[in-house]
């Protein structure tokens, strides 16, 4: 197991696992909370692309969701047109099909984070071509902007005056 440790303590796998598993038991905000800290503070390019894989595969099971979601309403606006002529508009399997689909996405969806994030403490990584890809653009695109926010603006220097601003010039005068 890899000894890395992060600036508050814990190893690198530790913290990439809990990557995983806030965003699935934690939610959004908590996960962002999280993944903001290691782009912000950690210099570890495996944790900072596990921060994006995580999300990615989140939101990769949410779009899949919500996508499915949309096939009865499509059809539930089809009966409504026809409805204005008096007929009726259904296709009965349809509605168990996408049934089925959603609870298996539903199922997947903590089944694959589960098992990333197990991965995760050995510092592993599950692939999954489609959500890689976008991680590591991700990934790229979240250093830069992390990298901006770090940039502090230069100090300047403060200046000193001469207590006496006409002795410090009859000082330059006499030279």
């Amino acid at each position: 197991m890899n000894n890395e440790k992060t600036s508050l303590g814990v190893s690198v796998s530790v913290l990439g696992a809990a990557m995983y598993f806030t965003v699935l038991l934690g939610g959004y905000i908590p996960f962002l909370l999280l993944a903001g800290y290691v782009f912000l503070r950690e210099n570890d390019e495996w944790l900072k692309k596990t921060a994006v894989k995580a999300f990615a595969v989140y939101t990769c099971f949410q779009l899949a969701y919500e996508a499915v979601n949309l096939i009865p309403s499509a059809i539930s606006v089809v009966d409504d047109i026809t409805g204005l002529a008096g007929r009726s508009f259904s296709i009965p399997f349809v509605s168990n099909l996408v049934s089925l689909v959603k609870s298996a996405i539903y199922f997947m969806r903590p089944v694959m984070l589960l098992l990333m994030g197990f991965q995760a403490f050995k510092k592993l990584d599950v692939a999954f071509p489609f959500v890689d890809k976008i991680a590591d653009f991700g990934t790229e695109a979240a250093v830069k902007a992390a990298s901006a926010v770090k940039k502090e603006e230069p100090k300047e220097e403060p200046k000193t005056e001469p207590a006496d601003s006409k002795a410090a010039a009859e000082a330059t005068e006499e030279k």
